[in-house]
């Protein structure tokens, strides 16, 4: 199934094709593998944080849909901080907290929000571009926060992406098992947790 995305460019209204190939069959996209999820209708449902700076307030209002749609329970963070590092830290803070198990993360590129999210301890955000880094996020770096660009990323893309990553799962143990301690004993170095 091909996936459409609408862009804005240059103040013109204006729709590009883009085609990522592949089936959703490939994704699971109606839940994923938590801890603590509630199973309801075999689908495991989780907490997630969303936050944005006022560059991104249309698409998180529809990706926060989009994940009630989904079954999953969105907490708010808010789009009026036009210092996005704000919301993004606040963000950050809930999931490494443990009071919500994902998080999503949005501004213009997703740059700068990415950034901010992975300076708190225990937050490990993927700026996220494609179906395939939005799998990898979760099943090869245990992320647990998405970010991306709303002014890059078209609004079914950006559906489709969280819908992937949404429905991936870290397996521990394997091949980038190294890879993942190796992070979190340099975040232990040097934070003390």
């Amino acid at each position: 199934m091909a996936v459409g995305c609408g862009r804005q460019a240059a103040g013109k209204s204006g729709t590009s094709r883009v085609d990522y190939g592949g089936s959703l069959d490939r994704f699971n996209l109606r839940g994923i593998s938590c801890s603590e999820g509630i199973l309801q209708g075999g689908r495991a449902m989780a907490k997630v944080a969303i936050g944005c700076d006022p560059n991104a307030v249309a698409m998180k209002d529809m990706l926060a849909k989009h994940l009630r749609e989904l079954g999953h329970e969105v907490e708010d963070f808010g789009s009026d901080d036009p210092i996005y590092a704000n919301t993004a830290i606040r963000v950050a803070e809930s999931v490494a907290a443990g009071s919500n198990e994902r998080g999503v993360l949005l501004c213009g590129t997703g740059i700068g929000v990415s950034i901010s999210a992975n300076k708190v301890p225990g937050a490990y955000a993927a700026l996220v571009t494609d179906p395939y880094s939005a799998e990898r996020a979760q099943k090869s770096n245990n992320a647990n926060i998405i970010c991306m660009g709303a002014q890059t990323t078209g609004t079914e893309v950006a559906k489709y992406l969280l819908s992937i990553f949404m429905g991936s799962s870290y397996a521990p143990g394997g091949r980038s098992e190294p890879k993942i301690q190796r992070i979190y004993e340099y975040e232990r170095e040097h934070t003390g947790s």
